[in-house]
């Protein structure tokens, strides 16, 4: 049999190198090993209450609910990079998903051109915080904060 070295005999060659390189690993990074035994334990809890928390249907939801959040964060992402902040993406989202609500109103022949016109009103709010910002030198943390105020302050306003 093929050892590591003379100072583990007996242990297999590909053993010990999967042993030495996940303990390796872990002395690098115990925060995130805390957080993985953390996430193995509560998928271990979720399981044992709930049969339909082991179904494919469970983690396909999850998903799905999931992706809006990370489109955000990592836009934010992104934002916080390059030392802005933005305040205003809650309440763009807000304004934007009842506008996109009401004027689909259960036609699906209107999705695609209300999804379109509603991404461009996205871009060009996101570009106001860009010009105000960038061109006129105000505070980002101002800008986001008046502009998320005034968003939420029509999302009464927008339901058509």
């Amino acid at each position: 049999m093929t050892t590591l070295s003379s100072q583990q005999p007996g242990i297999p060659l590909a053993s010990a190198a999967k042993k030495a390189g996940l303990s390796s690993w872990f002395k690098g990074h115990e925060r995130m090993a805390v957080v993985i035994v953390l996430l193995l334990l509560l998928l271990v809890a979720g399981s044992l209450v709930s049969e339909r928390f082991r179904q494919l249907g469970n983690l396909q939801n999850v998903y799905e609910q999931s992706v809006g959040l990370a489109l955000v964060s990592a836009g934010q992402t992104l934002v916080v990079l390059t030392g802005g902040i933005d305040l205003s993406v809650g309440s763009m989202i807000s304004l934007l998903s009842v506008l996109t609500s009401g004027l689909i109103d259960g036609n699906p022949e209107r999705v695609v051109w209300v999804v379109a016109v509603v991404l461009c009103l996205g871009l060009v709010l996101g570009a106001l915080n860009g010009v105000l910002t960038l061109w006129l030198g105000i505070n980002p943390l101002i800008v986001t904060l008046g502009t998320g105020a005034v968003l939420q302050g029509q999302i009464g306003r927008a339901h058509v």
